[in-house]
């Protein structure tokens, strides 16, 4: 094992050696790499390396410790973190004392940084000053005996200024590395001179080798020529042409030139051949001919077009492709209030980028809209994603790309701005976009480039199904096969779900560079209903039973020796109904954990906090090692300053309030703050030591967290909305009920609430609904009997039978994990998918119905038509307005009668339902009040009093 990891090491270090190498020849170098070249002229060089050294020998190289000196404070502290890495893989002494002494001088740069950052750029230059002209020149013994003579002085215990002597002998030793290095720099000084020798010596003999040859060449060639003429060379002698007078070019009268071309120095023939035969005689008496480089022949090209032909012409195709059946134009800029002007607008006219943008709209087929909605009556469209294309074609600086951010505005969840910034001389431009989660897979459609002077951003949002992550190894072994991709992608089809990504290829293409990997996944997009299989263990589970290798499990609650009386209670206290009033729990007896199913465990809690929990504003889950706490527990409400507590992954304990501010700088935290900072008790979960739990929705605390290790696993759900607490306590403990010593049992909990009721938690009861085949049989066009309905039934994991006393009838038992099941019209769809969608049979509808429009609809198109083809505009505001412009602004007083208000409106834009369409056809003529007038503008449409035809 040993020698395996040594020989990792050296792999990783000889990788690091050639990527440095790599990036300095395509000039991309950074700091470490050019440390890195100077030990390649400290050791030995290989011929191996001898390419890669000859691009090192045209790089100047100072000093290595004063590379710092240029360097921003990031890329010190990204040095720092280079060296570590070669002091971590490095095994050769003399290689070892370099990096050491460079990280003194880092470390020393590091620190100096801080002290400007503390005290201030002049007091710090003042101080290192002071140091440099006490230090500099000195050589290393003499360094080593002024070390020894400031130690002893320390030593002696005389009154002295101890801060200012401890100070300079770290700088001191500071001041040994960099003289060790000046004698490594010595070194690669003398060695990169001797291989300058080398490659010139070596150069100069094969140019001679060269001249020599080709001497020899037309020696040969004279003599065959002289000794063997053929008949066809004297053929050829015979028909040389004569010379004439027009084949040399013309004589230059000397009176036509110029007086300065007339100055100019004139070669004569002899005077050319006595220079040809001077460089002849110093050829012919060095060893050395330096190799003159060539400037590579460049063929005459056509004019190539200019960066603002080429954006013109990408424009006019963008602009000239016709739009897809699902997309619209996008181009409406917002306005963007600067404060302060760009700092380049006294060199460059600032001006605005053309854009041609569009956006992509579609159907969302969620549970509600299938439910109320079909292909002929389809649901509103709503955005599904954009296309950004932004056109930079005289940017001054070409090398930087333009760049894009989202800006967040408070108050507002609905929308946020994208803002595009490019650089001189183009003005930041911004647009509204529908404020969701992007998806940045190019298989969904995402691009982000910028080439030839545009830049391309498109972008679909994230479906609302959540995708969960399977390992496709594990996966396998739990369907007790392996599949193909086509073959596992068909089943997941016919069971209802679709197979995201298979992350297989690009783990093999990881492993063929040498780089690590995790094991291939599985990505399987959930119904957002089905919590059920938000994990490996739920998927495989439904699957199998799906497949008729399994039948559904049978949940049941097992209750300890003593009965309920020894159940584990937790007391509800009155001062949580201020902050959340529901709680539930749960315990998983000997639980047996390996790394993947816990890994899964807390996967699971994850999914759920961002699904039904809704990030946890909902639902909040929290589990425990139970033998760290003992019971009866309490559920509690306190004011934050009275919660102390040590948080999960911290030692040091914090009070509620204190936590607040930790936790603000922690982005997987600091989006559940908001939740309970404002209220003015806290939850807080105590155990009967008055050890804390966990703070719900934030954190549990680090006394009670589960392990790999963790046996008997205690589960608390706290919640403000009560149908979601049952279904969350259901879904986290069924899941996860099959690694318990008696798979399927879970150990229930007593609730006692503040008026003394008390509730057995979790509740697994199977609840009882029925379903009918005729009613399948109508919505499906099959001919099935009840005993064929209730056996689809069985492989979705329901438990279904015929009734006894209706041969129609199916009974069907809903286990606690299929929430899901709301209606007979799911236990309908769940039949048909069994069955296979695929198979259905089709046919066309019993009757054909042709729609007629309303004749208030009739009379309004007239009108409609009228008014604009007499050059009216129409207008079409929304129904929705605020209070104040449906009554103040129109000088009208509500009666609290007149107009629809809204119970809880989003912003104050949209309060009520509109009495009048006067203040949407003002409000329309005020946002384009810079037209000229006459401004004509209409509407027909409804208003909460009755439908209005004429126009205003």
């Amino acid at each position: 094992m040993a020698d395996w990891l040594a020989k990792e090491e050296e792999f990783q270090l000889e990788q690091e050696r050639n990527r440095a190498m790599i990036r300095i020849k395509e000039k991309r170098a950074k700091a470490i790499d050019f440390l890195a070249l100077n030990l390649r002229y400290v050791n030995p060089v290989s011929e191996e390396d001898d390419e890669l050294t000859k691009e090192g020998l045209e790089i100047d190289l100072d000093e290595p410790y004063t590379i710092v000196d240029s360097l921003t404070p990031q890329q010190v502290e990204e040095l720092h973190d280079d060296i570590e890495k070669y002091l971590r893989l490095e095994k050769s002494e003399t290689n070892l004392e370099f990096w050491t002494h460079m990280m003194v001088v880092t470390k020393d740069a590091l620190e100096r940084i801080k002290a400007t950052r503390r005290m201030g750029a002049a007091a710090a230059a003042a101080v290192e000053a002071d140091i440099t002209a006490l230090l500099q020149g000195k050589s290393y013994d003499h360094l080593v005996q002024l070390q020894r003579q400031i130690q002893a002085k320390l030593a002696s215990g005389e009154p002295i200024d101890t801060d200012y002597w401890e100070g300079l002998l770290q700088k001191l030793l500071v001041w040994k590395a960099k003289a060790k290095l000046r004698t490594f720099h010595e070194v690669v000084v003398r060695n990169r001179l001797e291989q300058l020798r080398k490659r010139q010596r070596d150069e100069a003999l094969q140019a001679q080798e060269e001249l020599l040859a080709g001497v020899a060449r037309s020696a040969q060639r004279g003599e065959a020529h002289n000794a063997m003429p053929s008949e066809g060379a004297e053929e050829a002698a015979e028909e040389v042409e004569s010379y004439d007078r027009s084949m040399s070019p013309p004589l230059i009268d000397i009176r036509d030139l110029k007086h300065e071309e007339r100055e100019m120095h004139i070669v004569t023939t002899i005077e050319d051949l006595r220079y040809l035969m001077q460089q002849r005689h110093n050829v012919a008496g060095t060893r050395f001919i330096p190799k003159p480089v060539e400037a590579p022949v460049q063929e005459q090209a056509a004019e190539a077009p200019s960066n603002a032909d080429l954006a013109e012409a990408l424009y006019r195709a963008e602009a000239e492709r016709e739009l897809d059946e699902e997309e619209e134009l996008f181009n409406v800029e917002e306005t963007i209030n600067r404060t302060t002007a760009y700092n380049w607008e006294d060199k460059y006219r600032p001006r605005k980028p053309r854009y041609f943008n569009r956006v992509h709209t579609g159907y969302e087929w969620n549970k509600y809209n299938q439910t109320h909605y079909d292909t002929d009556n389809p649901p509103p469209k709503v955005v599904q994603g954009y296309k950004f294309n932004i056109f930079y074609p005289d940017l001054i600086d070409k090398t930087k790309a333009p760049t894009y951010k989202i800006i967040k505005e408070p108050g507002n969840d609905e929308t946020v701005l994208l803002l595009f910034s490019a650089g001189p001389p183009y003005e930041d431009i911004a647009f509204r976009i529908v404020n969701r989660e992007w998806e940045f897979s190019h298989k969904r459609g995402f691009r982000s480039s910028f080439d030839r002077g545009c830049l391309s951003l498109w972008f679909n949002f994230r479906r609302n199904m959540p995708t969960v992550a399977c390992d496709k190894e594990e996966l396998w072994k739990r369907l007790g096969r392996e599949y193909t991709a086509d073959e596992f992608d068909r089943l997941l089809f016919e069971f209802g779900l679709e197979l995201d990504e298979d992350t297989t290829a690009e783990v093999e293409e990881l492993k063929k560079k040498g780089l690590p990997t995790e094991r291939p996944q599985l990505k399987i997009e959930i119904p957002a209903n089905r919590y059920d299989l938000l994990c490996i263990e739920g998927i495989s589970r439904a699957l199998r039973v799906f497949l008729g290798l399994d039948k559904p499990p049978q949940y049941k609650l097992a209750y300890p020796a003593g009965g309920e009386s020894a159940l584990l209670t937790t007391t509800i206290e009155p001062e949580t109904k201020q902050i959340r009033p529901y709680f539930a729990c749960a315990v998983l007896r000997n639980v047996k954990f390996t790394e993947r199913s816990y890994e899964s465990f807390i996967d699971l809690q994850d999914k759920l906090h961002q699904n039904i929990c809704r990030r946890r504003q909902f639902v909040a889950i929290g589990t425990h090692d139970l033998d760290t706490i003992q019971a009866p527990f309490r559920y509690r409400a306190r004011p934050p300053k009275d919660i102390k507590f040590a948080p999960l992954g911290k030692s040091q304990e914090y009070t509620a309030e204190e936590l607040m501010t930790v936790y603000e700088s922690e982005k997987h935290l600091a989006r559940y703050l908001p939740i309970i900072r404002d209220s003015p008790v806290y939850p807080i979960i105590y155990d009967k030591n008055e050890v804390v739990l966990s703070m719900p929705p934030i954190i549990n605390s680090e006394h009670s967290k589960i392990t790999l290790n963790t046996r008997n696993i205690f589960i608390d759900v706290t919640a403000t909305d009560e149908t979601k607490l049952n279904i969350v306590t259901n879904i986290i403990a069924t899941m996860f009920s099959e690694y318990c010593a008696e798979p399927y049992t879970i150990e229930p909990c007593k609730v006692i609430y503040p008026d003394g009721t008390t509730r057995i938690t979790p509740d697994l009861k199977y609840r009882t609904t029925s379903a009918h085949a005729s009613y399948v049989n109508s919505c499906t066009g099959l001919q099935l009997n009840a005993s064929e309905v209730a056996k689809l039934l069985e492989r979705m994991t329901l438990t279904a039978s015929v009734s006894p006393n209706d041969a129609d009838e199916i009974i069907v038992q809903v286990p606690p994990t299929r929430p899901d099941i709301l209606h007979e019209c799911d236990l309908m769809e769940d039949a048909a998918i069994a069955y296979g969608f695929n198979k259905l049979p089709d046919t066309f509808p019993a009757t054909s119905t042709v729609a007629q429009p309303l004749a208030i609809s009739k009379l309004s198109d007239i009108v409609r038509n009228e008014w604009a083809m007499d050059g009216w505009v129409e207008a079409l505001p929304l129904i929705l307005c605020s209070h104040e412009e449906n009554f103040e602004w129109l000088n009208r007083k509500d009666d609290g009668k007149t107009a629809v208000r809204i119970a809880n409106p989003k912003t104050l834009e949209f309060q009520v339902v509109r009495t009048s369409l006067l203040q949407g056809l003002l409000k329309t003529i005020r946002e384009n009040r810079s037209h000229p007038l006459p401004i004509r503008v209409f509407e027909s449409a409804e208003e909460s009093l009755g439908t209005v035809a004429s126009p205003k």
